[in-house]
């Protein structure tokens, strides 16, 4: 799901094997003077670096980077659909982090002999290997290995509190929507099994309601929702999303009818926070996010 907020299509485009280290237009790898002038063109890949220490080194982000906030005023270089070369060839890179195969990129920067990184990230072991591997890139290896180490305490924590709460049957089954026809319950696409934010559903207690499929991100109309029965809806909106339409949103759920669980027992949640579809080191409050609208602590609702 993601480096990009639209992530969802974005991973599709990414959907690959693991990280490929910086390369130049032989494929060889190489090993260079450490990147002082860095362009990112996706979300996460500007979470990793900054999070490695060197946010100062980051020259450009994509359009739809949110975070940091040091990074909100860098100059923007489009996003993985709509990169603008231009700018990216005016920005002097000596680095260019990509999101999966972009071949528009690819090519500029073997023309102009500037180093290439290409992030795969799709699980949670994968944001694990390019953090270790921006790491040794970057000479910031010791920041990554503490980073690692901190995310794996951090999730096994939150592990251990969901198996203390969970039996093996009280796993809820989750639709997890990351787009739709606005005006209602209509080309409604989820996660299958091979994503990101599959595995943080797994994490945070629950089961998603279309984790067996093959397909990345399928689309649903609303029969094959409510065949589903969902206990719990979690749909992702933009954090800028005014508040009548979150009301809509929710309206138009609710229209599916008691016979749906979800619906039934008022667990339909639309959530606006913008680190749920970035793979990043952020993914501790992804999880931490969800685990908390799945299984509340008592006393407490979302």
């Amino acid at each position: 799901m993601n480096g990009e907020r639209a992530d969802a299509p974005a991973t599709q485009e990414a959907n690959a094997s693991a990280p490929k280290r910086a390369h130049d237009d032989t494929d060889e790898p190489i090993d260079s003077a450490t990147p002082q002038r860095i362009g990112t063109i996706a979300p996460n890949a500007a979470e990793m670096i900054a999070a490695l220490g060197a946010a100062d080194r980051i020259v450009g982000v994509s359009s739809f980077c949110v975070y940091p906030p040091e990074l909100l005023q860098r100059p923007r270089v489009g996003g993985i659909m709509d990169p603008d070369l231009e700018k990216i060839v005016s920005l002097k890179p000596d680095l260019l982090v990509l999101r999966g195969e972009m071949p528009t990129v690819t090519k500029l920067a073997q023309r102009l002999n500037i180093r290439v990184y290409q992030d795969r990230t799709e699980t949670l072991d994968d944001i694990y290997t390019t953090l270790h591997e921006l790491g040794a890139l970057l000479d910031t290896q010791t920041e990554a290995d503490e980073l690692i180490a901190s995310i794996k305490s951090d999730i096994a924590a939150i592990r251990q509190r969901i198996d203390t709460q969970l039996k093996s049957d009280n796993r809820p089954t989750v639709l997890f929507v990351v787009g739709r026809d606005p005006a209602g319950v209509r080309n409604v696409v989820t996660v299958g099994k091979n994503t990101f934010v599959s595995e943080i559903i797994r994490l945070a207690g629950g089961r998603g309601a279309f984790e067996t499929s093959t397909v990345d991100y399928p689309q649903l109309n609303a029969e094959a929702i409510i065949a589903a029965q969902p206990d719990v809806i979690i749909e992702v909106a933009d954090p800028a999303t005014p508040p009548t339409e979150l009301a809509a949103r929710q309206t138009h759920w609710r229209a599916l009818g008691n016979n749906l669980p979800a619906v039934r027992n008022g667990r339909i949640y639309i959530l606006t926070d913008d680190y749920l579809l970035i793979p990043s080191p952020r993914v501790v409050q992804s999880i931490t996010s969800l685990a908390d609208v799945l299984h509340p602590a008592e006393g407490a609702q979302r």
